[in-house]
């Protein structure tokens, strides 16, 4: 009976480590793919696009694929993006710059700081699906 379970349990393991690692790999595909459909996307589409990006950039640090470092890097790293110059944006990318740097450096504890860029996504994307005022 204990070599079932403990056969069922490799079996287990093995399967979660498979799944895992897919996911990773997807979500690294993912992440590149978008980034660059964020770069070539019309002015028009790029909220929408960075949104998508950012949501992405969080699953992956949520699932430990990312570090928190990792993840504002990649974050920061559409700060370029003229289209999307508004003030949210600019927190959301300006933030992320600084947790991209090692604590000691940027006086930004990564766990409040990060909880405080989720935030900002919350809002981005608040602020885009409420409706506009005529």
């Amino acid at each position: 009976m204990a070599s079932i379970e403990l056969a069922t349990e490799i079996n287990f393991s093995y399967y979660w480590n498979n799944m895992l690692n897919n996911q990773s790999e997807n979500l690294s595909v993912s992440l590149e793919s978008l980034f660059q459909q964020l770069y070539d996307a019309k002015p028009q589409e790029k909220p929408r696009l960075f949104l998508e990006y950012c949501r992405l950039v969080i699953k992956a640090k949520n699932l430990s694929k990312l570090s928190i470092e990792e993840a504002a890097y990649k974050i920061a790293g559409v700060m370029s993006i003229r289209e999307l110059e508004e003030p949210l944006f600019e927190q959301i990318t300006e933030l992320a710059g600084s947790l991209e740097l090692p604590y000691h450096i940027s006086g930004i504890q990564p766990g409040d700081g990060w909880a405080r860029l989720v935030r900002l996504v919350d809002e981005y994307e608040q602020s885009k699906n409420s409706p506009k005022k005529s």
